[in-house]
């Protein structure tokens, strides 16, 4: 003779899971990344800063900003039209790019080909590992919010 006990809380438990698994990938977990990264891309750039944590290199002598001293911060900022361009595209292509074809090419130069006689690569256009790192906590902060929600009920 066999006994079966069923237990108890396991629909619960099973509406949880489906909750969190709807909820930890959804629109809103992507568009705070997407638009978390694009900010951090951009602020780093005006800092100067590549996706390594290094420091642009100068542009030439001549002048990068029009005045023909040399910059030594570089920002890419010179027109302001690149940064401003970069966007967030949503689910469900989610990621980052440029709204304008001359801006992207332009971060293309930049970014893979390098620009001016030096062949001058400025790397902004990436993820890093402070940004890794970001990422980790932000999806770990929203797992943990999701879990949570999905058991208080």
């Amino acid at each position: 003779m066999r006994l079966r006990v069923r237990v108890e809380g396991l629909e619960r438990l099973k509406a949880a899971i489906e909750d969190i698994k709807e909820g930890i990938a959804n629109q809103e977990a992507i568009d705070k990344l997407s638009n978390g990264l694009k900010e951090r891309l951009i602020e780093r750039a005006a800092d100067g800063i590549d996706a390594a944590g290094e420091r642009f290199k100068p542009y030439a002598a001549r002048g990068g900003d029009g005045t023909g001293k040399r910059q030594e911060i570089v920002t890419l900022r010179r027109s302001g039209a690149m940064l401003d361009a970069i966007q967030v595209y949503g689910l469900p292509d989610a990621g980052i790019g440029f709204k304008a074809a001359k801006e992207a090419e332009k971060a293309g130069y930049h970014q893979n080909s390098g620009v001016g006689k030096e062949r001058t690569k400025r790397r902004f256009f990436a993820v890093g590992d402070a940004d890794m790192a970001w990422v980790k906590k932000v999806l770990s902060d929203h797992a943990q919010e999701t879990i949570t929600k999905a058991f208080a009920r």
